[in-house]
């Protein structure tokens, strides 16, 4: 009886619809037409016709993961986290301040 390994590879993971080469030259060409158009989405649609991905999705997600992977390389993920943590502090605690000053205003208000 042969056993069926469903959508994964045999070391267990999914494999890549497209070749890391296809992702590499869907990264460059997005990042080097994004000047080019008024939108990301446009860019990124622009690309995924170029090298026939079947949705621009894909090129937006690449890049972005590529920018998250060479931020974290320079040593800029954490302090961004870092950042994101702080600002969300901060918001809160004005959140905070200006509901107890003002009782008319509800806390739906804050973000």
């Amino acid at each position: 009886m042969v056993e069926s390994k469903g959508a994964f590879g045999e070391n267990g993971k999914k494999p890549h619809r497209y070749p890391t080469e296809t992702r590499s030259q869907a990264i460059e060409l997005y990042n080097g037409c994004q000047s080019e158009y008024r939108s990301n989405e446009k860019a990124a649609k622009h690309t995924a016709c170029l090298l026939g991905i079947g949705s621009y999705d894909s090129v937006l997600s690449w890049a972005g993961q590529y920018k998250i992977d060479s931020d974290c390389s320079q040593g800029l993920g954490a302090l961004w986290k870092y950042q994101t943590e702080y600002a969300k502090q901060l918001n809160y605690t004005a959140c905070k301040l200006e509901t107890s000053n003002t009782p008319q205003r509800t806390s739906a208000t804050c973000y």
